[in-house]
């Protein structure tokens, strides 16, 4: 970014402060304390989102600033009665994290780079085919196995809350394992493979609106358009723009699909004003959870000491963990996200929220600054960056599914992966 730029954005900056104050002053207005910072904070994050995306703007540090700074400033405008100001350690815990997290970035981008190994890793797209082929045909199988066994399909079921009883033994892990294929087959493309293997996406789309998994959908999505960007081309910043908001639409406009009208949404939502009443399940949905963390950390709670993080790896471990669902912590039953920081706070208190965003920011940092278009590390990126952006719902990197994605792309990836290593010195 120019220097004229910068100076632009604290001019802006200086500006909206002086007059916001002023009018708080002098003009008799009911702007709060709360509303001055979120003013702040959704122009710094919009700002600092220009600063660090000039480049790309897909950089992880930028669209941390928009998922979870901005909704931040926006949650201060306490446009609900469920909302309520927030204890210095809320803060602490909320913005804590959050420095952490850039700390952790940073620390790569300036110690650890500036002297790096280089992989120039070409892809077995032979192989990779094989994978994929053999991928789709276990989950298609494992698909069957629980239909079979289960006598139902969550999506032609009359039971509402189907698709949370559909789960038949590890068969159901193998059939989640779907949701990996569209970025990989966006990988096999770019790797100049001649195979038709666009249909596996149609299977990929297919599988997840028959067990009713909006969010397996979601994931699909949004690691596909991130692989899609960096291997074969990128997509214009307006072109993301709109498929975001048209992602928002669609999903306020699911509640009309189940009969949750604005009047149904704006009485759960407990809004003060009812004129944002279309507003109030997006609203909610995007700054619920902060809330949550604020109610959570305000009760005398018992630590779990890393039990959440042990039940996340179950699946590899086997050994059973028992712990409480931490729901009585929720400020309302009604709306449930607790943000990536709840399970953390549950397991290691203060600490926990600080250690462990510092360490995501290292490894996203890693991931980024090592993505090659021709090999499994962007893949992997964006899975981590898909967790990082939706870290304002809930903690993806203790959901076992998103650890065994993890797991079987990594093994993916040694498979069909030829490293021709050298070394290169960063000036």
């Amino acid at each position: 970014m120019k220097k004229s730029n910068n100076a632009v954005f604290l001019i802006i900056a200086i500006i909206v402060n002086v007059l916001t104050y002023t009018i708080n002053l002098f003009g008799g207005s009911s702007i709060s304390f709360y509303h001055l910072i979120s003013i702040n904070l959704i122009f710094i994050s919009i700002s600092s989102y220009y600063f660090f995306s000039r480049k790309d703007f897909l950089n992880p540090v930028g669209l941390f600033f928009i998922s979870w700074l901005l909704l931040v400033g926006i949650s201060q405008l306490k446009l609900s009665y469920f909302q309520h100001y927030w204890s210095i350690k809320a803060w602490v815990v909320i913005l804590g994290s959050f420095m952490s997290f850039l700390l952790g970035y940073m620390y790569i981008k300036i110690f650890l780079l500036k002297s790096k190994k280089k992989n120039d890793q070409g892809i077995n797209t032979e192989r990779l085919f094989w994978v994929i082929v053999t991928l789709v045909a276990l989950c298609i199988l494992s698909l069957l196995i629980e239909i079979n066994a289960l006598k139902f399909i969550p999506l032609f079921s009359e039971d509402p809350s189907a698709y949370k009883m559909f789960s038949y033994k590890f068969f159901h892990f193998i059939v989640v394992l779907v949701a990996i294929v569209p970025p990989l087959t966006i990988l096999y493309k770019s790797n100049k493979g001649k195979r038709n293997i666009w249909y596996f996406n149609i299977i990929s789309i297919i599988i997840p609106i028959l067990i009713v998994s909006r969010q397996l959908i979601i994931f699909e999505v949004v690691t596909m358009l991130i692989v899609y960007h960096y291997c074969i081309k990128p997509f214009k910043l307006k072109t993301i723009f709109v498929i975001s908001i048209c992602a928002i639409i669609l999903f306020s406009a699911a509640s009309v699909l189940r009969q949750q009208d604005s009047e149904f949404m704006f009485e759960a939502s407990n809004f003060k004003d009812a004129q944002f009443s279309l507003i109030a399940q997006p609203y909610m949905y995007f700054t619920m959870g902060f809330d949550n963390v604020n109610n959570l950390v305000n009760y005398n709670v018992q630590f779990d000491n890393g039990k959440r993080l042990l039940k996340g790896l179950e699946l590899f471990t086997r050994i059973e963990i028992n712990i409480s669902s931490g729901e009585e912590y929720l400020v309302t039953p009604t709306f449930t996200a607790p943000t990536y920081l709840y399970s953390l706070y549950l397991d290691f208190g203060v600490l926990g929220t600080l250690i462990a965003p510092f360490l995501i920011g290292v490894i996203i940092s890693l991931l980024y600054e090592k993505r090659e278009s021709n090999n499994l590390n962007i893949v992997i990126y964006s899975m981590m960056l898909y967790c990082l952006l939706f870290s304002f719902f809930v903690n993806w990197y203790y959901n076992t599914t998103m650890i065994l994605f993890f797991v079987v792309t990594i093994l993916i990836k040694f498979l069909v992966t030829k490293n021709r290593t050298r070394i290169s010195i960063k000036k």
